[in-house]
C-alpha cells in the first residue's frame, strides 16, 4: 500500500471510531487532555496532512473540537494504527489553508 492510500485508510478507520487506545495512548491522552472523541473529530475534518519522512509517520492537523487546534501522527504497523495526539496552535499558513477550505 502506498503512503497516500495508507493515509486515507488511517483517516477512514479513525473517523469511523474503529481503533482502540492502548494503555500508553490512553494515559498520554489524559495527560494532554485529549479524548478519543477529539481524535475522531480531527480525523473527520482534518485540514492538512503530510508524510513526515524523518519520523516515518503521517501527520494530520486540524481541530480536536470546535475550538481546539491540534492533531495526531499515525502509522500502520502489522495491521494496527499507532497514533500520537497533540495540541498545538496552527501556523499562519495553516490558518490561511483552513480559511480557504471554508470558502
Amino acid at each position: 500500500m502506498n503512503r497516500d492510500a495508507e493515509a486515507r485508510k488511517i483517516l477512514r478507520l479513525i473517523a469511523a471510531g474503529r481503533f482502540q487506545l492502548v494503555e500508553h495512548a490512553f494515559v498520554r491522552g489524559n495527560e494532554r487532555g485529549i479524548s478519543r472523541e477529539q481524535i475522531i473529530h480531527c480525523a473527520r475534518g482534518h485540514n492538512y496532512s503530510r508524510w513526515q519522512e524523518d519520523k516515518g509517520t503521517h501527520l494530520f492537523i486540524g481541530y480536536l473540537d470546535s475550538n481546539t487546534t491540534g492533531g495526531f501522527s499515525a502509522v500502520m504497523r502489522n495491521g494496527a494504527i499507532i497514533v500520537t495526539v497533540f495540541r498545538r496552535r496552527l501556523a499562519q499558513w495553516e490558518k490561511i489553508l483552513v480559511k480557504s477550505q471554508e470558502s
